[in-house]
């Protein structure tokens, strides 16, 4: 599976069941609701580079904090997409 044109494909982090004061959160809801790891980068995104002034682009196994995403199933996961625009932060 891979992502098209500007496109960023992110595996969502695993929410927390509980807070570390031990109060149930339901579904995972916990605070990485829009964490997660890069798994695929469209071909038309800005890619990695050696050079100094681009060394902020997303590679795949970047850990990202997004914005808006569209989220399906796939192979027993659910994966995001998110517009190359829409990533905050590497963290």
């Amino acid at each position: 599976m891979r992502a098209y044109g500007k496109f960023v494909l992110i595996l969502p982090m695993e929410g927390k069941d509980t807070t570390e004061s031990g109060i149930y959160l339901p579904n995972g809801i916990g605070d990485v609701k829009n964490h997660g790891t890069v798994v695929s980068i469209g071909p038309d995104c800005q890619q990695y580079s050696q050079d100094a002034s681009q060394s902020m682009r997303l590679k795949v196994g970047d850990k990202v904090i997004h914005g808006q995403a569209i989220k399906f199933p796939n192979g027993g996961k659910d994966y995001l997409i998110v517009k190359e625009d829409d990533i905050l932060v590497i963290l």
